[in-house]
């Protein structure tokens, strides 16, 4: 047997020392980088989709196969008088409906269920995972007096044109005011920032009538409607649409009409409005209609200036947490 030298002994036990070394300290490093990734937070997203249309009284088949063609998670109706309740329960969905400011029904329709009704009943709460809750109110304004027609020189439900611009403002004040008054009490007992208003409020943004629109012609005067403005004083941050398209002149954005008559005005009375924290954004907003000329959203083999007067707007809002 050949004999190893001590010098020789202590040179392999070193190099065994060493490589035992290594090998540990890879393995801890292993380990750290995995309990790292074990630890780094993820963001996790949530969309909400969210529709506004008037239904002009159509039949709850109608109204599903419209709700299932635009793909949202939440249609806010208005004009619902023949809707089933009975009927859009048993194709698995969920349904609110309340009466306000002397109209006919509000209902809304949504696939996730809900956990919560506002005291007035304008809004219910929506849970939709990861500890996020979204309100989704619905209103409809007093269709009567409708303000722009008053000022364009069209008389309309008993009320006669006029050039007073405030005496006009004030009309549309008063007759929508006890509505505004209960989604602002409504509002205020909210127990989520994630909030959107949606309706026909038969009068336009506090956005739209601008200097900017009174310029170029497509409105006879620069004004704050008094509806969405009191909202918007009352905490909503927006209206989605015009957040997404800031300018009136270049997408005025009009609902109304579909089946304009000889006299008539086009103006944009559909929106949805909303409240959001930082970590929740307004990803899009469009228009559904009977063409690509007046919509952004057009649905084949749907007639729809037939179906409804008014058209519809679908918001898209995204929440971002970190998990």
């Amino acid at each position: 047997m050949k004999r190893v030298s001590m010098r020789n002994a202590n040179r392999i036990c070193g190099n065994l020392f060493l490589l035992l070394a290594v090998f540990l300290f890879a393995g801890c490093r292993s380990v750290s980088r995995k309990v790292m990734a074990d630890n780094t937070p993820t963001v996790v997203t949530k969309t909400l989709r969210v529709a506004t249309q008037n239904l002009w009284g159509k039949p709850t088949a109608v109204v599903l196969d419209y709700f299932n063609r635009i793909d949202v998670d939440v249609l806010c109706a208005q004009e619902c008088g023949n809707l089933s309740e009975a009927e859009i329960r048993e194709k698995g969905l969920y349904v609110h409906t309340h009466i306000n400011n002397g109209q006919v029904e509000c209902s809304i329709i949504s696939r996730y269920p809900f956990s919560g009704v506002t005291p007035h009943k304008y809004g219910v709460y929506i849970d939709l995972g990861e500890g996020i809750v979204a309100l989704v109110m619905n209103c409809h304004g007093a269709y009567k007096p409708y303000g722009p027609y008053q000022l364009e020189g069209i008389a309309y439900g008993g009320y006669e044109p006029s050039s007073d611009v405030d005496k006009v403002v004030e009309m549309n004040r008063e007759v929508r005011q006890e509505m505004v008054d209960k989604l602002l009490e409504d509002l205020a007992s909210a127990t989520t920032s994630f909030i959107s208003v949606s309706g026909d409020f038969n009068e336009p943004s506090w956005l739209d009538w601008t200097e900017q629109t009174r310029s170029a012609g497509m409105t006879p005067h620069a004004l704050q409607w008094p509806v969405t403005c009191a909202l918007s004083k009352g905490g909503l941050d927006g209206d989605a649409y015009r957040t997404i398209h800031p300018n009136p002149v270049t997408h005025p954005g009009y609902t109304w009409t579909t089946c304009p008559s000889a006299k008539d005005t086009r103006d944009r009375i559909d929106f949805t409005l909303y409240k959001i924290s930082s970590n929740t954004a307004v990803r899009s907003c469009q228009i559904i209609g009977e063409s690509y000329e007046t919509s952004d959203i057009v649905l084949p083999s749907f007639t729809f200036e037939k179906v409804f007067d008014h058209r519809g707007v679908r918001t898209e809002f995204v929440y971002s947490v970190l998990k």
